[in-house]
């Protein structure tokens, strides 16, 4: 069977590819990084695909050639200045659907818990309402599927939630009492091979949950046995509490997994009973434990929160610097310059030039563009401050306050966040 599958490059679409090469189907992935892929897995076709901008029909029209049934996986958790819902899982997945009822193409369109839901207001599941919705209205054979949280190396949940777990105090929403019945990655693409190869004609709805119904607490705990941390601490955090902190990082452009939206999701969870499983589904933690945690999934869960603490420390340095330099203790930049022979209008403008570069800098950091040039402009910048003391006021390096030496884990910390710096930059306050 010839299988399309959009959002091929994603946690479910990539996870199902790779299953449905393995058993022989001809499968052909949408990505909008097709090149790169073509070189990682070449066994499989790739079209390079844009969901923002790829909104008509006749854009998939040529792309459905031969094709027997189209898998749109696609979906974002967070808007972008480049993706929003309304085109990635609505507008586009509209265009796909009616492409495929055109040549009488099957579909299965993956969805999510909730959004079957006609009041829904939450955007990310109003949009997957509305592209459910239109599918179900065409003529052409369909599945629409509605996964519950999908727990797995490699998926944003997963890393979300183990970044929690791996907090040294894992704060929790009303105690954590929450309920989730949270699917494992490995179960939900059995399921899916099990509906391609038994197809059942017509049209359907499925809701695909785990074997077990858990709260969130239940839920850190399990996956902080799965990287071997000791038992969690726990501190209960009042929802009010929370959505102020979601509404300052949705102001600060910070990450869309804690947002005003994804506190809802959370809130409003739903543990119905599921309507199609292949086989029972595993506990969670029995399928986590079939595929052990590496030291490398400890070490990238706690990157989760080092890295945003080790950015916004360092932008508040330069800052702050600047700021200090610029307006309370001008007295000591000229007292610096002395030393080094340099007075009048000259120690003025070496002052006030430095201010204004570090405040720069820093305000570049929170703009968020083009980060590993203003990281490697800062260590520059560093470097270039020791090499100069050394040859205006060198006794600064015996300095009890250790006014130089203390560039060295600045300059250590600069580097941290150069060499993990994601290779597409979103704006964080969670690493991912």
């Amino acid at each position: 069977m010839k299988i399309l599958i959009t959002g091929a490059s994603g946690f479910i679409g990539f996870h199902l590819l790779t299953a449905l090469l393995k058993i022989g189907h001809d499968v052909i992935g949408c990505s909008r990084r097709a090149k790169e892929l073509r070189l990682t897995l070449p066994s499989a076709q790739w079209l390079s695909c844009d969901f923002e901008n790829d909104t008509t029909e006749d854009c998939w029209i040529p792309r459905l050639e031969n094709v027997d049934l189209v898998v749109n996986a696609v979906g974002i958790i967070e808007e972008t200045f480049q993706q929003s819902f309304n085109n990635v899982q609505t507008h586009t997945p509209i265009a796909l659907f009616d492409a495929a009822n055109t040549l009488n193409i099957k579909v299965i369109q993956i969805s999510a818990l909730g959004a079957d839901d006609p009041q829904v207001t939450v955007p990310f599941l109003r949009s997957k309402l509305l592209a459910d919705n239109h599918l179900n209205q065409l003529p052409v054979e369909s599945i629409t599927v509605h996964p519950s949280i999908v727990i797995g190396r490699g998926g944003t949940s997963t890393a979300l939630f183990s970044a929690m777990a791996a907090l040294p105090i894992t704060p929790l929403i009303a105690n954590g009492q929450q309920k989730i019945q949270p699917i494992h990655i490995d179960d939900l693409t059995s399921t899916l091979l099990h509906m391609i190869e038994h197809w059942p004609g017509g049209k359907h709805r499925h809701q695909l949950m785990g074997a077990e119904v858990m709260s969130m607490r239940q839920l850190y705990t399990t996956l902080r046995d799965w990287m071997q941390l000791p038992s969690p601490t726990f501190c209960s955090v009042p929802m009010p509490l929370l959505r102020i902190v979601a509404k300052c990082n949705e102001k600060l452009g910070g990450s869309g997994l804690l947002t005003q939206d994804t506190l809802d999701l959370l809130e409003n969870a739903k543990t119905p009973e599921p309507s199609y499983l292949k086989t029972p589904p595993r506990p969670i933690k029995e399928a986590l434990w079939l595929n052990p945690a590496s030291p490398s999934d400890t070490w990238y869960a706690r990157l989760q929160w080092i890295h945003p603490l080790m950015f916004w420390s360092i932008t508040f340095i330069w800052i702050f610097t600047g700021l200090t330099s610029a307006f309370f203790d001008r007295a000591s930049g000229y007292e610096l310059m002395a030393s080094g022979g340099i007075y009048g209008w000259q120690a003025g403008l070496a002052i006030n030039g430095g201010a204004l570069i570090d405040i720069t800098l820093g305000l570049l950091m929170v703009r968020g563009r083009h980060l590993p040039w203003i990281y490697s402009l800062q260590i520059m910048m560093m470097l270039t401050y020791m090499i100069g003391i050394c040859f205006i006021a060198p006794e600064q390096w015996l300095h009890p306050f250790g006014p130089v030496t203390k560039n060295f884990p600045l300059i250590a910390g600069t580097l941290f966040l150069l060499v993990t710096h994601p290779t597409k930059y979103k704006r964080y306050l969670m690493f991912s």
